[in-house]
């Protein structure tokens, strides 16, 4: 996990990761700029420059909001595939909602992440159903406890959205091919924006025997 995490600092308990937490602490925001310059170099771009020193946060807390959500997606593809083998099988086809918010946190893709928010304000509104019809007073407790989590889920998703919404196509490409570095595409900087440019390898036909 990057510098700051949201699992290892206070940030998980204060809204998720977020570019006002590191300009606030001096020490912090110039460790993640430092490591975004390093995550940069070492697939052979420039970080971008830009009269703001906040663009270089952005990155860092689209990172971390991106394996936060992947996280949570994971857990509720869990809790899915659980109630879908206890027979409940309309929790089958809420699985596609955990696919897509996996794939839209990934790849930072925007449409997905809209689905995945969708998804995540269903199962709320069905956990408050849930709390209002359940009698037993423990399976309450529960089941509220869990409606609050996935209103928190709710809440970093929709930063995660709303942070998405500021980035360029060429930025979103950065931002896929620093957290995706196994993928087989160089980054070339030229005058203009960053290009991606897909790496071919010609084999040479063997001699004819």
């Amino acid at each position: 996990f990057a510098v700051g995490s949201p699992f290892f600092s206070s940030q998980l308990y204060t809204g998720g990761p977020s570019v006002e937490y590191y300009e606030n602490d001096e020490q912090e925001g110039q460790r993640a700029r430092d490591e975004i310059r390093n995550a940069f170099s070492q697939i052979g771009v420039n970080a971008p420059t830009s009269e703001n020193s906040s663009d270089l946060l952005q990155f860092v807390v689209a990172r971390q909001l991106s394996r936060t959500v992947r996280l949570f997606t994971g857990v509720h593809f869990i809790f899915c595939l659980f109630y879908s083998l206890a027979k409940v099988w309309v929790f089958v086809f809420l699985l596609f909602g955990p696919i897509l918010g996996y794939q839209g946190a990934r790849f930072f893709r925007y449409g997905h992440i809209v689905s995945y928010l969708v998804y995540v304000l269903m199962m709320a509104c069905w956990q408050f159903a849930s709390f209002i019809i359940i009698k037993s007073t423990a399976s309450k407790v529960l089941t509220f406890i869990m409606a609050l989590v996935e209103i928190y889920i709710f809440r970093l998703v929709f930063k995660f959205m709303q942070l998405l919404k500021q980035f360029s196509e060429e930025e979103l490409q950065l931002l896929r091919i620093l957290e995706n570095p196994q993928r087989n595409v160089w980054w070339h900087q030229t005058a203009g924006p960053p290009q991606a440019t897909q790496r071919v390898v010609i084999v040479p036909p063997q001699a004819a025997t």
